[in-house]
């Protein structure tokens, strides 16, 4: 029934606004703040990452490779939702992240990057009891 199904989805939607969680595998685009060491702290259960990249207004900026960065999740026990940037790496074919130019630590760094747009599978496998 049409009704019940719109209900069904406004419940979901007060749901996920309330918790900030999702309670389904679901793609989505996440925007975090980057902490000086490289650490991207997730708001939601993170399941996979699929791209990460530098937030800079106006600019269109590369997608860092995945050896770029490491994530971690809660689904582990003792983890945390969060993407670790290694700033060690570098791609000489990336303006702005040869290893002449600091690498992906000078990518964020010369455009005053503070933030990061995470995209992948964020929720829980299943609703917690």
């Amino acid at each position: 029934d049409g009704e019940v199904a719109a209900w069904i989805s406004a419940a979901t939607e007060k749901i996920h606004g309330y918790t900030q969680q999702f309670f389904e595998p679901t793609v989505a685009v996440v925007v975090a703040d980057v902490a000086p060491d490289g650490l991207v702290l997730l708001p939601r259960r993170v399941r996979s990452v699929t791209s990460v990249t530098p937030v800079h207004a106006g600019d269109d900026a590369p997608s860092l490779p995945s050896s770029a960065y490491r994530v971690t999740s809660s689904e582990v026990l003792g983890g945390v939702d969060a993407v670790h940037l290694r700033w060690g790496g570098y791609d000489d074919l990336i303006v702005g992240a040869e290893s002449w130019a600091g690498g992906w630590r000078g990518l964020f760094d010369r455009w005053g990057a503070e933030q990061a747009r995470i995209t992948g599978e964020f929720g829980y496998a299943a609703v917690p009891v």
